[in-house]
């Protein structure tokens, strides 16, 4: 998530005339849903693991494979 943080905002400033707010809220816009996705799968994982409970893990892994594959 890291990376893919860095070229999107590289992307961004490099497109962008100067840094400012709107820029700033732009890529938190752009880049917190595939985090806060990123970070409820794993959630997810972790509370099937510690419950025991398989979960379709394979299922969420593919979800959220799919859609980090597409461009941030």
């Amino acid at each position: 998530m890291a990376l893919e943080d860095a070229q999107v905002l590289t992307e961004m400033l490099v497109a962008a005339d100067h840094l400012d707010d709107t820029l700033l809220q732009s890529f938190t816009d752009r880049r917190v849903p595939r985090a806060e996705a990123v970070v409820e799968a794993s959630r997810q994982i972790v509370q099937w693991t510690l419950a025991r409970n398989p979960g379709d893990v394979p299922a969420l892994q593919a979800r959220i494979a799919a859609m980090v594959t597409n461009p941030a």
